[in-house]
């Protein structure tokens, strides 16, 4: 059995990484591939912010033979405010697995993770229903499951515009709204676990961060006739970093 070699993922390792997730689909029940239209690494950092991530090698393959990053963050679990820790893109090339590699990948992110909040944060992951193999690795560091929780849903793009509301206006928000927008998302999700609060500080930065010159993500709010705002919805332009093929 061959040897591998861990290390921590830096941004020279973007091509790399990429080449790794065409080589190697999502084993869940839905086969998921991600095409990245920029660097990689410069996608995960606008989308993942605070992270870090760990990858394998084997002498005799050029290129990476594993991935798994962990992306830090506060949210709130049973009404308390946590350091976070989620364990996502945990990829072994198909050539190198039942190696242990995997194993080691995800060790080596919670033993970080743990040495940045402690065991007062929360270590946690998302996995496709399917995918035994992940669900076998990460249950040897994360013991409880809550299967079935988060459901994603795909939707065919609309061939001709809403139809328009009497009296509703839809804009998107400025930096006057931001403030009335986030308290109005801390109350929404009072009580939600994995919520992460909101300021108008955190909504700046998300809406100002991008890996290009222009933003690629815009707040739209929902007004009545007197401006009141009486909804909104962040949206991204995730294409620009990549697209998902299934």
């Amino acid at each position: 059995m061959e040897s591998f070699h861990l290390r921590p993922f830096v941004p020279q390792d973007g091509p790399a990484f990429g080449r790794l997730q065409l080589e190697s689909p999502d084993t869940g029940r839905i086969h998921l591939t991600y095409h990245y239209q920029i660097d990689p690494y410069a996608a995960l950092r606008a989308r993942q912010g605070d992270f870090l991530g760990v990858v394998a090698e084997v002498s005799e393959h050029d290129g990476l033979a594993g991935a798994c990053l962990v992306d830090f963050r506060e949210a709130q679990i049973e009404g308390a405010l946590r350091p976070c820790g989620l364990l996502n893109t945990l990829v072994v090339h198909p050539k190198f697995r039942r190696r242990g590699i995997a194993t080691a990948l995800v060790t080596q992110c919670v033993q970080a993770a743990r040495e940045r909040f402690g065991d007062e944060g929360l270590v946690w992951a998302l996995i496709q229903r399917g995918n035994v193999g992940s669900v076998r690795t990460l249950t040897k560091h994360l013991r409880q499951t809550i299967p079935e929780r988060i459901v994603s849903i795909p939707m065919k793009m609309r061939s001709r515009p809403p139809r328009s509301v009497e009296g509703w206006y839809v804009r998107e928000a400025d930096e006057d709204d931001l403030p009335r927008v986030a308290e109005r998302m801390d109350r929404f999700y009072d009580g939600y676990n994995f919520y992460q609060p909101q300021t108008a500080d955190t909504l700046t930065r998300w809406l100002t961060t991008s890996p290009f010159e222009t933003p690629f993500r815009r707040y739209l709010v929902l007004t009545d006739g007197a401006g009141e705002v009486l909804a909104g919805a962040g949206v991204e332009e995730g294409y620009r970093l990549g697209t998902l093929h299934v």
